[in-house]
């Protein structure tokens, strides 16, 4: 009796330790070993008991390898396959499984029969992870035994340059003992060697050891040599290769020179002499070395002090970079060691921070004793400016690339500066400049203090300078000078300029500047409001806004900067005293003869302050970590994980059961058997034709049925994904492939006519002669089965094809989010549990940090406490003498100068009737930030200057801010209180005085300001002295998007006598930047000006006389227009004189002609190159 061998494969898998399986097809039908069930760990229910649910076992990612395997059994003559895939096993977990399989296969090379083994390779992937491991650490420690050797050869590199370096230090030594001058060289602090000149000056003065410990380059040094004379040292500081260079030169001779210099320009000044801001630089002043004097007293304790902030301030940054806190409090590190880094300087960094145009660079100007920075009425400033008093007259540039450039002599102008630094001539910084530094020997700040010139914020389309200014140039600041312009509101800009001041605890001084603008307003030819209380009235607003910024240390010194850079050099003069600098450079001459003591207490302050925001964040950090509840957070993630695993298992079971179902159905062998035994029945066309025709339709049905199923599916997938909080990814939707339908059977075999007739379909088939013969048709069975099952078998590849596509895509979009979301869903409970086991940790931690802090902070007020330095007091808020008022009409007073003085205050009334639009319409509505504005307009108008006090209504009764005010015939329908008003003018017109824009209350909520300007014609008063101020407060006001939509407005500012210095940036700046405006904005309708002083309404009759001067104007044409001017009813009295005005018109030509060559000449960009160019442009677009 023989033995087969399926019967010696049986007793193989029966008593083999291997886990064996056994498959026989067609049926798929399968057995295996008690082995490999062990090792699926599969309940009885779940086991695979044919082929296809083995396959379902498979990890998602692994059917590439199932296809391989289905493809090597069906369609190839191999008997023999081995390959590795992942199964899914009973304990959740997925095992690599390697499969050794033989195939057994018919005559025909059909399986029969596959027989293998399936090994777990689970253990030996371990193995080889470890041994991957130790070769990767047996590589690392080569290396590390390499990078030892290298650094010990370096080391014996380094110990022999060590060697010849100290034999040529010894060299310098010797030559440096012997230099004739005092000389010095320091290394890390220490005294390496001195040369012997020093060693002598220091026994015959032995306090200039303390000198030099803290001397830095320019310092003043004066003492007495032997024969009793006195001698003035100047000290020069430089660095070198880790080394400290000092060296003192003897300037006796040149201070002595420098002073009869000075004291001869005094003399020529005040003969008359006036140098102007275009001629060249000033004389130096004499270096300022006796206002310091001898050392402050209280020097060692202030280095003492330095010594104990800086160690605060390490402890406190230590403290934030502990591990448990350090993520936490980053942003809180930074500003540490920000803070940390300015306390070693010994400079005080004096900020000039204000809105646009408010005067920064004129006081600058002032302050260095020169006109360098350009003065404009629009934005000026875009980058920052440090002035310092130095030795030499120079302005160093320095750009973000890394370059630099020094501007010295004849090269140094105002118009140099203006290129580099005005937004007009650098647009958003196209020439990539970080900073600038100015010094000047000349320059009123003493030593020791750094004057920065700052952009203005709240500048209409140029957020960039805020930004600059609060984020980057505030917090480095140790002392602010705030300047406000005089009839300048404050904004919600300075509110929130003041309250990051606030913030920073920052010394702060308020300079109110332009007084000598103010004069007295003369009504009647009798003055109602003297030039002294108006500046009264200034600061005292200018203290209230204060106020409501909780700011309670603040002085405020009014000042004119064009006073005192006129009158620097003269200080003795009236004017000067006018200027009321003194108060200033006192204060300035403070900081400096109490520089450290200030240094300390400042940024002590400052210290104190962030520490406190420090332990406030630490306080809200422990608060928010001891609530919640970690046991119930875990317990729901958990369940989120179970719910997704589960969803990952039926979407993955339902792909498979379709694919299964259609890859049963779309099996070529039953089908094309069928498709033979229907037409091996056929012997007519007609007949084909029929069983063609029911073979279309049943194939029709197939693909519907098809389609309805991957539907059904895909719904399923989506509901459970969407169950989760999940959507499918972004994929084509699945289509059938091309080719898949069935031919129609008469187009087709129209199509194959002559292959049909050569090939022998029918063989009788032929076409109809003329004479209309009939053919006998016969049917040629066998070539059509072989051509149809050709078709069939085209048809069944596209239908499996578009199947695998189908699973493929689904498996992408459905199953991918499901895996993703799970594993990050366990990425998160990991992370909670480490959370949760941290955060007792950090709760710790917290309160740890934050008492040590509390003590640093005692610390730190004792220290400030201790730091007191003395102030300047009794003279803030002080109102300067009056100077000469060149504006004031000469002649004395008559009889009849009050009524002469009262009739040409009628000119405003006249000026205003006839602009076209009142012309047009009489009921008028008057809108700005100030209704104080609107109401003086009303003043002049009823030539009655008591209506800008407090208006009442006439009963007596006081209006108050939130009301509407009408004066006239007609009432608005808006609710309002009249205006008690005297008999003028006023009766032909209707008036209506708004809220003003900053208000927010009911009395504005409910008006509809597209109703309002149909009936009444606005009139908007315009901060034009500060214009990119004033246009953002315009994109502000509540009315902004109805005013673009009206036909006319009228454009009003009342302050036109700030402009009395500066005429042509009235004609000039003012009209573009509010053309920009309007044109970026879309406005609609015509706008006309309405700018005045008091009751001097000429400034409006200016924009348009000066508008007619171009490049090309002649001198004949500039008189021309003056003799316009006249003619047109118009004088010159001051402050519109005929110089000034031809001085006005001169320079809007000269400004126009350099615009017009900027423009010919390729503009500012053709200093660079193309790329360089076109990347700048970019950067600028971007800051717009």
């Amino acid at each position: 009796m023989t033995t087969t061998p399926s019967r010696l494969w049986e007793e193989f898998m029966r008593f083999s330790p291997l886990a064996t399986l056994d498959v026989r097809f067609p049926s798929g039908e399968m057995e295996l070993s008690s082995r490999l069930l062990s090792l699926l760990r599969l309940p009885d229910e779940s086991r695979p008991t044919n082929f296809e649910q083995w396959h379902e076992l498979c990890h998602p990612n692994d059917h590439k390898e199932v296809r391989t395997l289905l493809e090597t059994i069906h369609h190839s003559h191999r008997t023999a396959l081995s390959l590795t895939r992942r199964f899914f096993c009973g304990d959740g977990i997925y095992r690599p499984l390697r499969l050794d399989a033989c195939i057994l296969r018919g005559p025909d090379g059909r399986p029969l029969r596959l027989m293998g083994t399936e090994t777990d390779l689970t253990l030996q992937r371990l193995q080889e992870r470890q041994t991957a491991a130790w070769r990767t650490l047996n590589q690392e420690l080569q290396k590390r035994l390499g990078e030892l050797k290298e650094g010990e050869k370096r080391a014996a590199d380094n110990w022999r340059a060590a060697e010849s370096e100290r034999s040529r230090l010894e060299a310098v030594v010797s030559l440096i003992q012997h230099i004739p001058l005092p000389v010095r060289i320091l290394r890390e602090g220490d005294i390496s060697f001195q040369s012997k000149a020093l060693e002598l000056l220091s026994l015959s003065d032995p306090e200039i050891e303390t000198w030099l410990s803290a001397v830095e380059d320019g310092d003043i040094r004066q003492l007495h040599d032997a024969h009793g004379r006195t001698r003035i040292l100047q000290s020069s500081v430089s660095s070198f290769a880790g080394f400290v260079l000092i060296v003192l030169f003897d300037i006796s001779e040149r201070v002595e020179l420098e002073g009869d210099n000075l004291n001869l320009r005094r003399i020529l000044q005040r003969h008359a002499f006036r140098p102007t801001s275009e001629e060249a630089a000033p004389a130096p002043e004499a270096p300022a070395f006796w206002s310091s004097g001898a050392a402050d007293d209280g020097i060692q304790m202030a280095d003492s002090a330095l010594d104990a902030l800086t160690n605060l301030l390490e402890s406190v940054l230590r403290i934030l970079r502990a591990p448990e806190i350090e993520q936490a409090f980053s942003s809180r590190s930074e500003q540490i060691e920000t803070l940390l880094g300015s306390v070693g300087r010994t400079e005080l960094a004096v900020g000039v921070l204000g809105i646009t145009s408010s005067g920064k660079s004129s006081l600058i100007n002032a302050m260095m004793g020169e006109r360098l920075l350009p003065e404009e009425t629009r934005a000026t400033t875009n980058m920052t400016v440090l002035c310092r008093k130095g030795g030499l007259r120079a302005v160093d540039i320095c750009y973000e690339d890394g370059k630099s450039e020094r501007v010295v002599g004849s090269d140094l102008t105002p118009r140099r500066l203006e290129e580099l630094t005005a937004e007009r001539r650098n647009p958003g910084n196209m020439r990539g400049i970080s900073r600038i530094e100015w010094t000047s020997p000349a320059a009123a700040i003493p030593q020791g203090l750094v004057l920065i010139d700052t952009p203005g914020i709240d500048a209409c389309e140029l957020p960039g300078h805020s930004e600059l200014v609060l984020r980057r140039i505030l917090p480095t600041l140790d002392i602010v000078l705030y300047v406000s312009s005089i009839r300048s509101p404050f904004k919600t800009a300075d509110l929130s300029l003041m309250q990051a001041v606030l913030e920073g605890n920052q010394r702060m001084i308020l300079l109110l500047t332009q007084i000598d603008l103010e004069r007295d307003d003369i009504e009647g030819g009798r003055v109602i409001l003297s030039r002294d209380q108006k500046l009264a009235s200034y600061v005292r607003e200018l203290r209230q806004n204060v106020s409501r910024s909780a700011i309670r240390e603040c002085a405020i010194i009014p000042v004119s900067s064009r006073l005192a850079l006129k009158h620097f050099y003269d200080r003795e003069s009236t004017e000067w005293r006018a200027s009321n600098f003194e108060p200033l450079l006192r204060q300035t001459a403070l900081f400096r003869e109490h520089l450290l003591r200030y240094g300390v207490t400042l940024r002590g302050r400052r210290a104190l302050n962030l520490l406190r925001h420090i332990r406030e964040d630490m306080e809200a950090a422990l608060k928010d970590r001891e609530g919640g509840d970690d046991r119930s957070a875990l317990l729901r993630q958990t369940a989120r994980i179970r719910e997704l695993r589960d969803a990952q298992r039926w979407v993955s079971a339902e792909i498979s059961s379709v694919r299964n179902e259609w890859k049963h159905a779309l099996s070529p062998l039953p089908i094309l058997s069928r498709f033979r035994r229907d037409v091996e029945t056929v012997r007519t066309p007609a007949g084909l034709r029929e069983r063609y025709q029911r073979w279309g339709r049943e194939w029709t049905e197939l693909m519907n049925r098809m389609t309805e199923r991957m539907d059904r599916a895909k719904l399923f997938c989506g509901t459970m994904l969407s169950r989760h909080g999940l959507a499918p990814l972004d994929r084509p939707a699945p289509i059938l492939g091309p080719g898949a339908e069935l031919p129609d059977i008469d187009r087709y075999v129209r199509h194959r006519a002559t292959e049909i007739r050569v090939r022998g379909w029918f063989q009788g088939l032929g076409f109809w002669p003329e004479h209309k013969k009939s053919v006998q048709l016969s049917l040629d069975t066998e070539r059509l089965l072989q051509d149809c099952e050709k078709l069939l078998k085209e048809r069944l590849e596209v239908l499996e094809e578009h199947l695998n596509w189908w699973e493929n895509i689904m498996r992408e979009t459905t199953c991918d989010p499901l895996y993703e979301e799970l594993a990050r869903e366990e990425k998160v409970l990991d992370e909670a549990r480490k959370n949760v086991a941290d955060r007792a940790a950090s709760r710790s931690a917290l309160r740890g940090a934050a008492t040590r802090l509390g003590e640093i902070e005692r610390g730190l007020l004792r220290l400030v406490d201790e730091s007191e330095f003395p102030t300047e007091k009794g003279q803030a808020d002080l109102i300067p003498p009056r100077a000469s008022d060149p504006t004031s009409p000469p002649g004395e007073e008559n009889f009849f100068t009050p009524l002469f003085q009262a009739i040409a205050e009628q000119s405003i009334q006249t000026r205003f009737l006839s602009l076209p639009a009142v012309r047009r319409r009489r009921r008028i509505v008057l809108l700005g930030l100030r209704r104080h504005d609107s109401l003086r307009l009303l003043s002049r108008l009823a030539h009655d200057a008591g209506l800008t006090d407090i208006p009442r209504t006439p009963e007596g009764r006081e209006i108050g801010e939130d009301e509407w005010i009408f004066c006239g015939r007609i009432p608005p329908a808006i609710p309002h209180s009249s205006l008690r008003a005297p008999s003028s003018i006023l009766d032909e017109l209707d008036l209506l005085v708004a809220p003003s824009d900053s208000y927010r209350g009911e009395a504005m909520d409910p008006v509809d300001w597209h109703d309002v300007f149909g009936e009444w014609l606005p009139i908007v008063h315009l901060d034009i002295a500060r214009v990119d101020s004033g246009l953002s407060d315009l994109a502000r006001a509540p009315y902004a998007s109805a005013l673009a939509n009206v036909p006319e407005w009228i454009a009003a500012s009342a302050h036109g006598g700030l402009f009395d210095s500066r005429l042509s940036d009235l004609v000039l700046d003012v009209p573009e930047r509010l053309a920009s405006f309007t044109r970026l904005r879309g406005f609609q309708g015509r706008m006309d000006w309405f700018v005045y002083e008091n009751y001097d309404p000429r400034y409006t009759d200016l924009i348009p006389l000066g508008r007619q001067v171009d490049a090309s104007s002649r001198d004949e044409d500039l008189e021309t227009l003056l003799l316009l001017w006249q003619e047109s009813g118009l004088d010159f009295v001051p402050p519109l004189t005929e110089q000034r005005l031809r001085l006005c018109l001169m320079e809007i030509r000269e400004r126009s002609r350099a615009d017009s060559s900027r423009l010919l000449n390729g503009g500012e960009a053709s200093r660079f190159s193309g790329a360089e160019q076109e990347r700048k442009e970019r950067r600028h677009l971007d800051a717009k």
